[in-house]
């Protein structure tokens, strides 16, 4: 069994080099759980995210992360779930690329190595820049579904304006054309039977309709209040 030196340290390279890239694919994470709302960047970014942006009166918005919503634990579980399935498959890539599939433990130490390194030198100096680029990603977001919106809510304003409004008005004007003739009826009916001395049947009904019942008690409650204590 020979030894390759040269795919040895490449094995050992692409080993340290890919723990720092998991490191930062890491980092990457926090900027989809910051857009899902389970993870909050720092406190001092709070009035960038409250800001209102231009032509759009309105911010991205501070939402408050907690780990006891079932969507904030399921966002982390699925990030969290996916980490170690992606080191894995990494890992299972490189030994067969430099090592013909054989395992060996100097990988998987070199792995956790690189990893380490970033989460210890860079992970707490480029939180800010994620948090940044997540703000970023989120107001072009606000700004592409507005612009992909915008034509629906022209055309419901339209909607509104040319179909839903002269409707709406000729339904009025016809509600209103009835009640002036069941008015006008109502009066030509009363005048006849003021001459004839005695309302008709459809005047009685009228009158003594629900909606006439309640008009007069209404009306004689009013006049008993109105008359003045003996």
């Amino acid at each position: 069994m020979t030894i390759d030196p040269v795919a040895q340290l490449s094995l050992c390279l692409a080993a340290l080099f890919g723990g720092v890239g998991l490191g930062i694919l890491a980092d990457i994470g926090k900027i989809l759980r910051i857009l899902l709302g389970a993870y909050l960047p720092s406190p001092s970014l709070r009035p960038l995210y409250e800001r209102r942006l231009p032509w759009l009166s309105r911010s991205v918005g501070w939402r408050a992360a907690s780990a006891r919503r079932v969507w904030a634990v399921g966002v982390s579980f699925l990030c969290d779930f996916a980490f170690p399935i992606l080191t894995t498959l990494y890992l299972l890539y490189i030994l067969f690329c430099f090592n013909s599939g054989k395992f060996r433990i100097s990988a998987l130490l070199l792995l956790l190595l690189g990893f380490a390194l970033w989460r210890v030198l860079f992970s707490a100096r480029t939180a800010r820049l994620f948090a940044y680029a997540a703000f970023s990603l989120a107001v072009l977001g606000l700004y592409l579904r507005t612009l992909l919106l915008l034509p629906l809510k022209l055309l419901r304003r339209m909607l509104l304006k040319f179909c839903v409004a002269p409707m709406l008005r000729g339904a009025q004007s016809l509600y209103l054309m009835y009640c002036r003739q069941r008015s006008a009826a109502m009066c030509r009916m009363q005048l006849n039977a003021a001459k004839a001395g005695s309302l008709p049947t459809t005047a009685q009904k009228i009158m003594t309709s629900k909606g006439m019942k309640k008009t007069c008690r209404r009306k004689e409650k009013r006049v008993a209040r109105s008359r003045p204590l003996p």
